[in-house]
């Protein structure tokens, strides 16, 4: 009976050890994406909205020439990423300029997001909800 006690206890050291570092690791990714240098800011429309008439930002559309026909949002540059080309294309933005990025939802953006970040860029911006969040939140799209 004493063995199984032990076995017990060493058993549920090591269940609340791993659900602490579990806990720590992910709050720690939450802090983040909230913000600061060289991290993925998440940002609602009204936040994507003040990027879209500044010079010193490039707005990233990362969705199919079929999703852009419907229109953009102003001032975006369209770069597919499912083309094979999509990081040699990103590689020619310049890194020291904050970059805007925005898909269909957010799913692809953010991907685009962290290929931005890993190649150095340090002020990176993914639009919450992607163009649907957009236009729900009642901002014009242009065609291209």
């Amino acid at each position: 009976m004493e063995k199984f006690n032990v076995k017990m206890r060493s058993a549920l050291t090591l269940v609340v050890t791993i659900t602490a570092l579990l806990f720590t690791s992910c709050n720690g990714n939450a802090q983040q994406a909230q913000g600061g240098e060289g991290t993925i800011q998440n940002v609602s429309a009204e936040q994507f909205k003040q990027a879209e008439n500044n010079s010193e930002v490039i707005l990233l559309d990362v969705r199919t020439p079929n999703e852009t026909k419907q229109g953009v949002i102003e001032g975006a540059v369209t770069m597919d990423i499912y083309n094979a080309d999509f990081d040699q294309k990103l590689s020619t933005l310049d890194t020291t300029k904050q970059v805007y990025v925005y898909c269909r939802s957010g799913a692809r953006s953010s991907k685009a997001a962290e290929k931005l970040e890993a190649m150095g860029f340090n002020k990176v911006y993914n639009l919450k909800g992607g163009i649907l969040g957009w236009q729900n939140a009642g901002e014009n799209t242009v065609k291209p």
